[in-house]
C-alpha cells in the first residue's frame, strides 16, 4: 500500500525523454520536501530554494 501511495506517473514522452537539470531539480526538491514531511529529523535539514512556478508543458 506504501509504494502505490508514493508512486508517480511521469509521462516522460512530454519531455522528449530527457531529465533536464531543471527537471531533476524539481524531482529531488519534490521527494526531499515530501519526506521532510514525515521526518522531524530531516525538515530542519533540508535547505532548498523554492521551486519556481513550473513552465507549461506543451
Amino acid at each position: 500500500m506504501l509504494a502505490d501511495a508514493l508512486s508517480v506517473h511521469w509521462p516522460l514522452d512530454k519531455f522528449g525523454y530527457e531529465l533536464t537539470d531543471d527537471t531533476t531539480f524539481r524531482v529531488g526538491t519534490t521527494a526531499f520536501s515530501v519526506l521532510a514531511l514525515h521526518s522531524s529529523k530531516l525538515k530542519p535539514m533540508l535547505k532548498v530554494t523554492p521551486l519556481p512556478a513550473p513552465a507549461a508543458i506543451p
